[in-house]
């Protein structure tokens, strides 16, 4: 049997050969939540399988103290927990990052997140590229960038400005995507269900993690990667970054659109009770109050603004 830690590396690195491929088609059908798991700490860790020493894991997994047989040690992965495939994992990526002792990191990882009334927080990593995150994102970055790439894991939503270094290619790991840049500047949007990449300048190749599409993205371009899909797109909402920036422009937008855009930015302050309004609202809006906004969208489109506290409703 060939080993299957080796095949899976490679598949999950996009450099397995069809035949390997096969295998892994066949290891995904008998044992679907493993490799769902093994997929997922990949994507989010950013180490390979194949240095993973099997037998002292599976030693210490099992309270064993003789060297188990390799072919008997797929035989038991087939049939343990998740928890324990996790557990095993984890002890790799302990040996990994850990000194021989196993008292502190090699490279240490940094996680960003957002709390408090704070909309947009500015990050200058090492290299000197800038990273803007929304008050619903979590970035997890090594202190300083060893090796031959510079690699992020993001959940939720950010702008990067990216330094320029044709030797390390710089890399944003989220849940659907893998994203690859030497310096541009792009807005990364990564929700459970799916990511959104769209490219302000430079060009942006973008991976999916479930299939073998990819795309090079010029300025103005969009992409939508799922598990199923990979919509490949102009920019067509030109405020995707007014999250960062608080500047709005609409041209004929529905006031639904209105108000679900607005609610991203100020914090889901608005209630629209009337939804089937006809009117379609050209404005520019430039960091206003929320009320001095929707002033212009209830005399714009003859709604009647109502107050309530820090709440407003529009009818």
């Amino acid at each position: 049997m060939p080993d299957i830690y080796n095949i899976l590396s490679k598949h999950f690195a996009k450099e397995a050969s069809k035949e390997e491929n096969q295998l892994v088609e066949k290891f995904k059908l008998d044992q679907p939540e493993e490799y769902k798991s093994l997929k997922n700490l990949w994507s989010k860790s950013d180490f390979p399988i194949e240095e993973y020493d099997k037998e002292a894991a599976w030693v210490k997994l099992t309270n064993k103290t003789a060297k188990p047989n390799k072919n008997k040690v797929y035989q038991l992965y087939r049939n343990i927990s998740i928890a324990a495939i996790l557990l095993v994992l984890v002890s790799f990526f302990a040996v990994k990052h850990f000194g021989p002792e196993g008292s502190a990191f090699v490279e240490p990882v940094q996680i960003i997140a957002i709390g408090g009334p704070e909309r947009v927080k500015k990050l200058e990593l090492e290299d000197g590229s800038i990273i803007y995150l929304s008050k619903t994102a979590k970035l997890s970055y090594p202190e300083r960038f060893d090796g031959n790439s510079r690699t992020v894991s993001l959940e939720g939503e950010a702008f990067f400005e990216i330094a320029r270094d044709e030797t390390k290619p710089f890399r944003v790991k989220t849940e659907h995507s893998d994203v690859e840049v030497l310096g541009t500047s792009f807005n990364v949007n990564s929700m459970a269900i799916q990511t959104q990449v769209s490219v302000a300048t430079g060009k942006v190749q973008v991976n999916s993690n479930s299939s073998d599409e990819m795309a090079i993205l010029l300025p103005n371009e969009s992409v939508i990667v799922n598990n199923k899909n990979f919509e490949l797109s102009k920019s067509k909402n030109q405020n995707y970054l007014s999250w960062k920036t608080g500047v709005f422009q609409f041209e004929d937008a529905t006031i639904k659109e209105v108000v679900q855009e607005l609610n991203e930015f100020y914090g889901n302050k608005i209630s629209l009770k009337k939804e089937n309004s006809d009117c379609l609202l050209s404005a520019s809006f430039n960091n206003l109050e929320l009320k001095q906004a929707l002033e212009i969208v209830e005399l714009s489109c003859r709604l009647k603004l109502k107050t309530n506290k820090n709440n407003y409703e529009l009818h």
